[in-house]
């Protein structure tokens, strides 16, 4: 199955625009910072299978997810109106603090495979 994959910034995809703006860590926590915006007339987006890989092959699954403060389930719709951004924060739990870089953070967007590549951890 084809990924649709940056080193950093944006990527774009069918009307959808996903901004990785940072990943920070905290003890053991990983929360990486997505901006969200619809810029087609698709207005209900679903994120969901959110993963990070680091560099020694580890892989960590669980997160949750939060917008505007608020935990949202994966599963549930984001209805943005056409050129609105939503604010999102993944947030995993249980990594090691050894890490200063994520080798892959992927998620699926609608159904199709995304990830950001050599994302970098601020701690």
């Amino acid at each position: 199955m084809a990924y649709h994959t940056a080193e950093e910034g944006t990527l774009h995809f069918k009307g959808a625009e996903v901004d990785l703006r940072e990943c920070t860590m905290r003890r053991d926590i990983v929360s990486c910072y997505i901006s969200l915006k619809n810029d087609k007339h698709r207005q209900k987006m679903n994120t969901s299978r959110w993963t990070i890989v680091m560099e020694d092959g580890a892989l960590f699954e669980e997160y949750d997810m939060y917008r505007g403060g608020q935990k949202i389930r994966s599963r549930d719709d984001i209805v943005l109106p056409t050129g609105v951004n939503a604010q999102l924060e993944v947030v995993f739990y249980n990594v090691s603090e050894k890490y200063d870089r994520i080798l892959t953070l992927s998620f699926r967007l609608n159904d199709e495979n995304m990830s950001f590549n050599q994302v970098s951890l601020r701690k």
